[in-house]
This record gives structure tokens, C-alpha cells and sequence, in this order.
């Protein structure tokens, strides 16, 4: 292991989660408020452009690199270290006849770059940083894909935040799995991987999706009803009054859009 990449999970966890899931992620993001957030945000630093080139870390039965391409035209890769995920997403994409524009490769990012190195205009990852004992180091990995200018899109679950805090209830060996990360140290851990943070935000006010992955239990299905129940509630009423109010406590999700010197 490389000094500073000591991870929290391992590819077989990942594995096992991916030799359970359906292609589902080939549809497009369905009307989810905490996901259209996203989008918004997104769509602020990127535009529709044929010639950029995105690659994203952790890709396995990602929906977020199918509507990338679908949104803004570009070349998309994907780099995963689950073999199960990357085959199975491969098969997905190929049965369904979607044209990526790239490739998904099958390899660890801790592993040699050079092929990759500079290609890229857009790193993106959504849950990884935070399986890794020192995110610096992860990043400065993902900034050697970046072209000059270039910018890493950074999103992770608010393990700092009250909800997600309830998995050392319902499965604490998912809550070891991650690194606890707010807003300051996920700006600051940017900041020493050498990029420009441009905006670095909690995202979302509330998202019962993040403690799906904790085991069946009779907790898990007692705090997923509640949470879905106040979920259904809280959601139309910030739409009608116009206000969805972020906060380290209870946003979902941190998002942070760092750009490479140059």
C-alpha cells in the first residue's frame, strides 16, 4: 500500500454489493429532488461541449456518468477496481447499445497512471474520497488525470452529519468504512491535494437513500419508514415555499468543485 492510500473498504466488499444490482442505472435520474440539487450545481461549472473529456473514480453502476454524457455531450470514461462491477456495467451498456464516447477501465486508481495521466478536463466521484484514511492523497491521484485547468468534482455522503451518524446503530461496520468528512475538512483536504477550490457546499436537506446500504434489521426498517415518511413531506413543502434550507446536520451530501493550477 502506498504511503497515505490506506482504504476502508476492499474490492470485495465492492463485489459482493455489485453482484446484486440491476443495470437500473442506465435510466435516467429519475425526479428526486437531492439529485435535480446536484444537477443545478453541476450545470453552473459545466456546459455541453463533444470536445471535453470526463473521467470518473468509482464508475461501477453509475448513473452519473450515463446522464454526463447524455447532458453534456462528452467523451465519458469510468475507472473501477471491482471487476464484477466493471463487467457487469460493460455487458449493461453493450446490451443496450449506449455509446459512451470512452471506455470504462477495469484497474485501481492507486495503480500506474501514465497512460491516463493529463487526458482528462473533468475528474468526478460520488462516494469515494471517504473510503481512504487520508483524502489528500486520493486526490492528488485524481489530479494527475486532470489537463491543466482542468476541474475535480468532488461529491461524498455527509458522514459528519446527525443521519448518517445513525449507521453506528444500524450497521457500524459500514460507519468504519468512512472517514468523517464536513464541509471545511473536504475544502481544506482540496486545498492540500494542490487545487483551486471554486465552491465547496452541503448539498441537499434531507435523503433516507443514504442509510439503504446498512443490513436488514428491524432498526433499518423502523428509521427507513420514518425517514420516508418525513422524506414525502418535507420535499413538497420546500417546493412550494421555495426554500431548501443545507446545513452540516442534515444535508445529505457535500459537494466541492476544485480546478487544477494552470
Amino acid at each position: 500500500m502506498q504511503d497515505g492510500l490506506e482504504t476502508l473498504s476492499t474490492p470485495e466488499y465492492w463485489d459482493g454489493i455489485w453482484e446484486n444490482q440491476t443495470a437500473s442505472f442506465l435510466a435516467e435520474n429519475g425526479a428526486d429532488p437531492v439529485i435535480d440539487l446536484q444537477w443545478a450545481l453541476f450545470s453552473r461549472f459545466m456546459t455541453p461541449d463533444p470536445t471535453k473529456k470526463l473521467v470518473e473514480i468509482g464508475c461501477a453502476h453509475s448513473r452519473w456518468l450515463i446522464n454526463m454524457r447524455r447532458r453534456f455531450g462528452f467523451e465519458v470514461h469510468g475507472i473501477d477496481y471491482s471487476a464484477v462491477g466493471c463487467r457487469s456495467m460493460s455487458q449493461a451498456l453493450a446490451a443496450a447499445d449506449f455509446d459512451l464516447g470512452g471506455k470504462i477501465h477495469c484497474r485501481d486508481i492507486l495503480g500506474d497512471l501514465t497512460d491516463l495521466a493529463g487526458s482528462f478536463d473533468y475528474v468526478t466521484s460520488f462516494g469515494v474520497i471517504e473510503h481512504f484514511k487520508d483524502p489528500v492523497a486520493i486526490l492528488a491521484r485524481f489530479a494527475l488525470l486532470l489537463r491543466p485547468g482542468g476541474m475535480v468534482l468532488t461529491s461524498i455522503p455527509n458522514t459528519a452529519g446527525a443521519y448518517f451518524g445513525l449507521y453506528r446503530i444500524l450497521d457500524r461496520s459500514i460507519y468504519d468504512m468512512h472517514e468523517i468528512i464536513d464541509v471545511s475538512r473536504l475544502r481544506r483536504v482540496h486545498d492540500d491535494a494542490g487545487l483551486q477550490v471554486e465552491h465547496c457546499v452541503y448539498n441537499g436537506f434531507f435523503s433516507p437513500g443514504l442509510l439503504t446500504s446498512a443490513k436488514p434489521s428491524w432498526k433499518r426498517r423502523v428509521v427507513l419508514f420514518s425517514g420516508r415518511g418525513i422524506y414525502r413531506l418535507a420535499w413538497p413543502l420546500a417546493k412550494r415555499f421555495g426554500s431548501h434550507p443545507e446545513a452540516g446536520w442534515h444535508s445529505p451530501y457535500i459537494v466541492c468543485m476544485a480546478r487544477k493550477p494552470g
